[in-house]
């Protein structure tokens, strides 16, 4: 068994055939306290949108109502029985999934995005409660 994440799409020089690959790979790995290898090997990423959708104040845009429209497509391909990560709550608020972060919801969980210019990351006690998820989270594989 493997663990599925869920992202927005990929950034605007991102490559859709690689989700969450490049540098979330490198931060994601991290996390979870394995080497990348592992991280490609042991996980099913994909993200709502194949394109990036544009640009919105200091981050990229996600138009929640044509997400929705492609939750679908995206919940097709999940392996059956593996947990899954969704990563941010605009991803979450996609799914209709209303949770706190770190906060099991049967076999769902949301997880702060990763980017950089999101605020929970500026935390020193944040970034050790995802460490310490995530650690956990690794034991899955």
């Amino acid at each position: 068994m493997g663990i599925v994440f869920i992202g927005q799409a990929p950034s605007r020089t991102g490559d859709a055939k690689d989700p969450l690959g490049g540098r979330l790979a490198i931060k994601l790995a991290g996390l979870l306290g394995v080497d990348e290898s592992v991280y490609f090997e042991k996980t099913v990423r994909m993200n709502v949108f194949d394109h990036w959708p544009g640009a919105r104040g200091k981050g990229d845009d996600f138009p929640l109502r044509e997400a929705k429209d492609r939750v679908a497509k995206v919940v097709m391909r999940i392996p059956d029985g593996w947990p899954v990560v969704l990563l941010g709550k605009s991803v979450a608020a996609a799914f209709s999934v209303k949770a706190d972060y770190f906060k099991w919801a049967g076999f769902v969980v949301v997880a702060p995005h990763p980017s950089g210019i999101n605020h929970f990351w500026n935390s020193r006690s944040n970034r050790e409660r995802a460490r310490k998820f995530f650690r956990r989270l690794a034991d899955e594989l």
